[in-house]
């Protein structure tokens, strides 16, 4: 959710160094796995497929041990 957070904040996308720099997160493979997974829910999304929002970040959460 940190990122999600971090990313709307600023309009224009940002990159994976401000994206650590804002949340705090470390480089390693759980940051690109995330990033992937909000990439492929933000598509989904998009064409009408996939759960909503709110439902996807949980899930999300709880795939990758935080929730």
């Amino acid at each position: 959710i940190r990122i999600v957070e971090a990313l709307s904040k600023k309009t224009g996308g940002m990159t994976r160094g401000e994206i650590i720099e804002k949340t705090g997160l470390s480089v390693n493979g759980l940051l690109s796995k995330m990033l992937h997974d909000l990439e492929t829910s933000r598509t989904q999304i998009a064409n009408g497929e996939g759960m909503v929002m709110k439902d996807a970040l949980k899930e999300m959460g709880k795939r990758h041990g935080f929730i």
